[in-house]
């Protein structure tokens, strides 16, 4: 678990997350061949051991904990891969569960995770992260975002791409698969998803894993992180990615279908549309605009605006 977004959506978030997660722990645990273990990475420059500690007894209690925890401490200004990277180094256990400190997951969440690792040819399981639509912003970020909606179904089904913040791994798929990091702010998820399905390790998506993403916070979020996002298209380009105009339209044409895919999905008014073809069509103009400072100024936006 990282502590990096915990920062960004407040620890109120973390503790709700953690206080689930927990709950969870405490079920599964006799069916556990080993005592589960929490690995919290975090940046000591921004928040301390302590703060995050009195975070951990608030949502579970100060005793009585069901796994053991480590605090492991990152070298300051580590990226999103690194938090993941370094954590897992960290642990011990044969099965790595990832699980970001801004996600709140759903009753069940965690055996839904564990369950396909039965099966010893899965090498991989994903989560379903989907963006909780509850009033007109979130709605609108859910119409449009990364993050598909919540599924309906249950069961597995074959997936060439997952999200970082709730995802399994057998320990020896991650050992041999890190995530990229080389300076990407997000960039290469997608690359590293695709390289695992590429060397036949089989990767399901547990449709049943459910876990609530919020939608980006404020204003100042919002701006900076697609600014940072289309920097990682500037750094992707030098790998064959497309150039900013021809992203730019890419990105467009994205948006719209997930609008107009999602919109009864979502049960989404006339309003909420509006509003998500709006935030779309800026978000697409911020990637653009990160990507051609990336490319005249690599990294220049994540160096001076970090979030």
């Amino acid at each position: 678990m990282e502590w990096e977004n915990a920062l960004v959506y407040g620890a109120n978030r973390a503790e709700q997350g953690l206080s689930e997660l927990v709950c969870q722990l405490r079920q599964c645990a006799n069916a556990m061949d080993e005592p589960p273990e929490l690995v919290i990475a975090f940046d000591p420059t921004r928040v301390t051991q302590e703060v995050i500690s009195r975070s951990l007894s608030a949502s579970i209690g100060p005793s009585d904990w069901p796994m053991r925890v480590t605090f492991h401490p990152l070298t300051p200004g580590a990226g999103y891969a690194a938090y993941h990277n370094e954590g897992f180094r960290r642990t011990c256990r044969d099965i790595v569960v990832f699980f970001d400190s801004d996600i709140i997951p759903e009753p069940g969440w965690l055996e839904q995770m564990l369950l396909p690792f039965l099966n010893d040819r899965i090498g991989v399981v994903a989560g379903n992260t989907y963006i909780d639509p509850q009033g007109v912003y979130a709605r609108a970020c859910a119409l449009f975002w990364i993050f598909p909606p919540r599924c309906r179904d249950s069961g597995l089904r074959p997936t060439n791409y997952f999200f970082l913040n709730n995802v399994a791994f057998r320990r020896d798929i991650f050992t041999r698969f890190p995530f990229p990091e080389g300076g990407y702010f997000r960039g290469r998820a997608y690359k590293h998803a695709r390289e695992i399905w590429r060397a036949g390790i089989p990767v399901v998506q547990q449709m049943a894993a459910r876990a609530a993403h919020p939608p980006p916070v404020g204003v100042r979020y919002f701006v900076i992180y697609a600014l940072c996002r289309g920097d990682d298209f500037a750094l992707l380009e030098r790998e064959g990615f497309q150039p900013p105009l021809a992203a730019f339209a890419n990105n467009l044409r994205t948006v719209v279908t997930r609008i107009t895919g999602r919109r009864r999905e979502l049960d989404a008014d006339w309003g909420s549309v509006a509003v998500s073809v709006a935030l779309a069509v800026t978000y697409c103009s911020l990637l653009l605009i990160g990507h051609l400072i990336g490319r005249a100024r690599p990294k220049l936006v994540q160096r001076n605006f970090p979030i």
